[in-house]
């Protein structure tokens, strides 16, 4: 039955369009009045309203299973292209390394953050590239809900870089794979990239809540592992606005064997760089923030 009126509605949308579907019942008003079927204007007038009223919420619910089908779709496109991309490249070496992956992220209220990374990565050994993927984690034992995912926003393109300046360029076509607390970004090209060709990102996240963990007086991890490729120099710098009431809080405690990130505090606001050079990268980097000190 739901299937059959969505049908239907779907008909009318398409044939008529949204205005003239929803606002018809109203528009037949003076003419129902004309034949006497009721006694007074004010009966039709309220008839016209009420199916007005009627119909708009139909088209409403149409327009909302319109739309969670067509999410639907999409996650299932997305699942499958992940899958091939998975099977093609993860059960091999990796055909790229990062040359170079900096990043800034700029933390404010309620943990709300938003990640800039200028990544620069070299195509390796002896078959062009077609799919290069990343992903971001929040606090780790986190679940990002629906809610919350849909809130994520992630946008790649190309950067050209000239005398130390970075240019955005070109968005890139991407798709997304959801764990329970990571966002994996497949990133397709047009065309293949030749063997030992440089490629140059600009990522640009907005994630609600990102470091919440920390706000709320907890402990959460900023790493880097180097499960499937390797990356030669990494440059983070992490700021925690006046906002998020950390001055005095943080405690920032670097993983066995990585170099100790340097903690700036400046007017309520406290900022975490680390860099690591190519003699610090091996299987995993990073360090601990602590935000649970009174």
């Amino acid at each position: 039955m739901g299937e059959d009126i969505r049908l239907f509605v779907e008909s009318l949308i398409g044939r008529y369009g949204i205005v003239k579907v929803v606002t018809t019942p109203y528009l037949l008003v003076p003419f129902i009045a004309g034949l006497g079927l009721f006694r007074n204007r004010s009966t039709a007038s309220l008839l016209g309203a009420a199916a007005t009223f009627v119909i708009s919420l139909l088209v409403i619910v149409f327009l909302s299973l319109q739309l969670r089908r067509e999410r639907g779709i999409r996650a299932e496109r997305e699942r499958i292209i992940a899958r091939y991309t998975e099977a093609a490249y993860l059960d091999g070496p990796v055909p790229y390394e990062w040359e170079n992956w900096q990043e800034t992220i700029q933390v404010t209220r309620h943990g709300d953050s938003i990640i800039e990374q200028w990544l620069t990565a070299k195509v390796i050994g002896e078959k062009p590239l077609h799919v290069l993927w990343f992903a971001q984690y929040q606090s780790e034992g986190t679940v990002v809900r629906d809610s919350q995912r849909r809130r994520v926003q992630v946008r790649i393109s190309s950067f050209s870089e000239e005398t130390g300046n970075r240019t955005p360029g070109a968005r890139y076509d991407t798709t997304y794979q959801w764990g329970q607390n990571k966002l994996r970004v497949y990133l397709h090209f047009d065309q293949p990239i030749q063997p030992g060709s440089i490629v140059r990102l600009y990522v640009r996240w907005v994630w609600p809540a990102y470091y919440a963990h920390v706000l709320d007086g907890n402990v959460d991890k900023v790493e880097w592992s180097l499960r499937w490729t390797r990356i030669r120099q990494i440059t983070s710098t992490v700021t925690f606005d006046k906002h998020c009431h950390l001055d005095g809080r943080l405690t920032v405690r670097a993983y066995e064997g990585s170099p100790v990130p340097r903690v700036t505090p400046q007017n309520g606001n406290v900022t975490v760089v680390a860099e690591y050079s190519p003699g610090d990268v091996q299987r995993k980097v990073g360090y601990w923030l602590d935000g649970s000190r009174p």
